[in-house]
C-alpha cells in the first residue's frame, strides 16, 4: 500500500466516524506521523469528494451548541477551538439572534429553578 492511500485510508476513517473541520483533520493526520505533502494531499481530495466542508461542520456544529443552550460567547470560542476560520464563524453567528439567546437563557433559567425550589437548605 502506498502513502498516498494509507492517509486517505486514515482520513476516511477519521471522517467516518464523525464529521471534522480541515484543521481538526489536518492535525489528527500531522500526529499519525504523515508528512505535510501527504496531508494537503488527503485534504484536498477529502474536499474534492464533499466528504470535509468547513461549511457545513460549522453549521452543524453551531447546532449542536445552540441545542445545548450555549450562548453565542460559548458557541464562538468552541467553533474557534475546533479550528474553524474566523469569517466563517462570524458569519455563522450574524444568524444567531440576541432574542433566542434571551429567550434560552430564560427557559434554562426556568428550569434550574424548578430544581432550586426543592432544596431545603434556601
Amino acid at each position: 500500500m502506498d502513502d498516498q492511500q494509507m492517509v486517505m485510508d486514515k482520513a476516511m476513517r477519521l471522517l467516518s466516524i464523525r464529521a471534522h473541520s480541515t484543521a481538526e483533520l489536518r492535525e489528527k493526520l500531522f500526529k499519525k506521523g504523515f508528512s505535510a505533502g501527504l496531508v494537503d494531499f488527503a485534504i484536498a481530495e477529502c474536499v474534492r469528494l464533499r466528504f470535509l466542508d468547513d461549511r457545513q461542520f460549522a453549521e452543524m456544529y453551531l447546532q449542536e451548541l445552540q441545542s445545548r443552550g450555549y450562548g453565542g460567547r460559548k458557541c464562538r470560542m468552541s467553533m474557534r477551538q475546533k479550528g474553524l476560520p474566523g469569517e466563517l464563524i462570524d458569519e455563522m453567528l450574524e444568524n444567531v439572534s440576541c432574542e433566542d439567546e434571551a429567550q434560552r437563557a430564560m427557559e434554562l433559567l426556568a428550569r434550574k429553578l424548578k430544581t432550586l425550589t426543592r432544596e431545603t437548605d434556601p
